[in-house]
């Protein structure tokens, strides 16, 4: 098969200031015992959390990282399937 999937992230930060997106992914990781991945990507630092493929599990997390991060947004990703 070939073409793509598409699976959602929960974006928590992204900005130009690397020390608070290292801290963000810390608070994450200590205080909600989340993973979450930091990418640098066209001059912004991003910190992203989960690897959900469907809308509705991805729904739950957003909702509970939005009491501790408001601005947290679902971020869909496509995955090339060969």
């Amino acid at each position: 098969l070939k073409g793509h999937a598409t699976r959602q992230l929960v974006g928590v930060y992204s900005g130009l200031n690397r020390e608070e997106a290292g801290n963000t992914r810390k608070r994450l990781q200590e205080e909600l015992d989340m993973r979450a991945d930091l990418q640098y990507v066209q001059r912004k630092f991003r910190v992203r959390v989960g690897h959900y493929f469907t809308n509705l599990d991805a729904q739950k997390d957003l909702m509970r990282l939005r009491r501790a991060f408001p601005n947290a947004i679902l971020v869909p990703e496509s995955i090339p399937i060969r």
